[in-house]
């Protein structure tokens, strides 16, 4: 009797055990999947507010309710690597007109005010002044210079449906550890 009930509870711990394990795993699954993930890093085109090898969060809900802004930073399928996710900067929206003059990016009329020194060309194969497509936002890389974005027929517009998340935090390193601007 003593050794049916040591069975008895095991068994019961088993179970909850297995039970709580399952739990965790679909809570997992959804978070992963709908809400939130993580993405490293890949390339130099976001330096210095990005540098390669960096794992960030990305918030996958953040467009569910809100449109894409000026100045979010967004991941989406690389157009010609669907495989592959990009991560730039959005600085223009539907119908906003971009053009480059002297190495500066200007958004309808207005120069772009960049904190973080991403003074760079409008070299690519899209030709300025552009517009902006009808639900779709315009992006670039923060490091200009070494960066492929809506400034090349490959990339273009990007249109918001295709836009997989907001890159909102840093994990790692530690020593990044925090929210990104």
């Amino acid at each position: 009797m003593f050794k049916r009930r040591i069975k008895n509870k095991i068994l019961r711990e088993v179970v909850e055990y297995a039970f709580a394990l399952a739990i965790a795993a679909v809570v997992f699954f959804v978070v992963y999947n709908y809400v939130a993930r993580t993405g490293i890093v890949d390339g130099v085109s976001m330096n210095d507010t990005l540098r390669h090898g960096q794992i960030v969060v990305i918030n996958k809900v953040a467009y569910w309710f809100n449109e894409p802004r000026q100045g979010d930073i967004v991941t989406f399928p690389d157009p010609e690597n669907p495989e592959r996710h990009l991560i730039k900067r959005i600085v223009a929206v539907s119908g906003d007109e971009v053009d480059f003059i002297a190495g500066y990016v200007f958004v309808n009329g207005i120069p772009l005010a960049e904190e973080f020194g991403a003074a760079g060309s409008g070299v690519g194969s899209v030709r300025f002044p552009h517009t902006v497509a009808e639900g779709a936002v315009f992006v670039l890389g923060d490091n200009r210079i070494q960066s492929k974005d809506s400034r090349f027929i490959e990339v273009g517009d990007i249109p918001v449906e295709d836009i997989t998340g907001r890159v909102t935090f840093r994990l790692l390193p530690f020593r990044d550890f925090g929210m990104i601007r």
